[in-house]
């Protein structure tokens, strides 16, 4: 099971990878829809040491996942 990590307002492209346990290319899919869909914003920045690629959730992003998580306590309640 992926260790996902929750309560992150920004990740590296790098670090989302070695949380998850799926290909760069199916990432990069996914977070070209949520990008469209004004969940994150991806954007490229120059560090020391090299270009990295930063996804940051937008407020918009941050309300769906509120709203998911109160839909699954809701879900988990009826069992």
């Amino acid at each position: 099971m992926p260790k996902i990590k929750i309560g992150v307002d920004k990740i590296t492209f790098a670090d989302l990878l070695k949380s998850l346990d799926i290909p760069k290319s199916s990432t990069y899919y996914h977070l070209k829809i949520l990008k469209e869909n004004e969940l994150i914003i991806i954007r490229d920045v120059i560090t020391i040491t090299r270009p990295r690629t930063i996804i940051q959730i937008t407020p918009k992003g941050k309300l769906i996942i509120e709203k998911y998580i109160e839909l699954q306590g809701k879900i988990q309640k009826k069992k």
